[in-house]
């Protein structure tokens, strides 16, 4: 088909009046066949684009109340067990203020200054119900599961070189902390699991990953000069798994820890510091 050629169109309006004639070339039907294209293409790409931001700030906007909620419920179980320690102190107290001969029915019996009997003795005087009752109960049943969450500084101090979910010149979102310390410093477990990858990546150099499948929760050490354990080693919190260094996409010698529940990275500066 030749580009010069015409096109007469005929609009012939509802009263039968004389119609309106345009004359269209093949040249204007295709320029405007492809910005009519183009145009297309730009407003796909528009709302696609928009939907991928609105589920990248869905899924921030769920860690960070998941990163939220996980911090309140250590808060609240540290509190638990001071007030529960507070209590027992003050159990203790009663005890000796009853000294070591308490009157019973049929005269005197001896009760003895220490020990595991006398505490859970005491607890009975207690009246049932009420803050005691709730805190032991809380802590029952969360202290053993807390206690399995990691816990403290890997490397035992230096400093946050960089921070949990920080961007910088375009790169991918930081989904631990870097801590800069001496090369060959000793890398310890902040938990108990299993070892369940300890080698080569190309990001993070030699690299060592724990796993709790009781809790869920996993912990990753990047960048290090020298590993310690191997894949399906089993490591109790404060083994040493590792020497720091500055292998793999590092610039200088430092740790980078992640700390993850159920695969969904959290703040690891909220487990060092609680």
């Amino acid at each position: 088909m030749r580009i010069g050629r015409a096109f007469h169109i005929k609009i012939v309006p509802e009263d039968l009046t004389e119609p309106y004639t345009f004359k269209v070339t093949m040249r204007r039907l295709i320029i405007g066949g492809v910005v009519l294209s183009v145009l297309m293409i730009l407003l796909g790409a528009l709302v696609v684009n928009s939907a991928v931001d609105e589920i990248k700030l869905a899924k921030l906007g769920y860690l960070e109340r998941q990163n939220k909620e996980m911090t309140e419920k250590m808060k609240k179980v540290g509190e638990l067990k001071y007030e529960l320690g507070r209590m027992n102190g003050l159990v203790s107290d009663i005890q000796e203020m009853l000294g070591e001969r308490v009157e019973s029915e049929g005269g005197t019996t001896e009760v003895e200054s220490s020990g595991e009997e006398v505490t859970t003795g005491m607890s009975t005087m207690l009246p049932e119900g009420g803050i005691f009752d709730e805190l032991r109960d809380f802590v029952d049943r969360y202290s053993g599961f807390m206690m399995l969450a990691p816990v403290g500084n890997p490397v035992g101090g230096g400093w946050i070189s960089r921070g949990f979910g920080s961007v910088i010149s375009g790169e991918v979102e930081h989904k631990g902390i870097d801590i800069a310390v001496p090369e060959g410093t000793e890398v310890r477990s902040t938990m108990c699991g299993r070892v369940i990858f300890a080698g080569w990546d190309e990001v993070y150099g030699n690299m060592v990953l724990v796993v709790n499948c009781v809790n869920g929760y996993s912990t990753m050490y990047g960048h290090n000069s020298e590993l310690m354990v191997n894949a399906g080693d089993y490591v109790n919190e404060g083994d040493v798994i590792a020497l720091s260094g500055n292998t793999g996409e590092s610039t200088a010698p430092h740790l980078h820890y992640e700390v993850r529940y159920f695969g969904v990275s959290i703040d690891p500066k909220d487990f060092i510091e609680w």
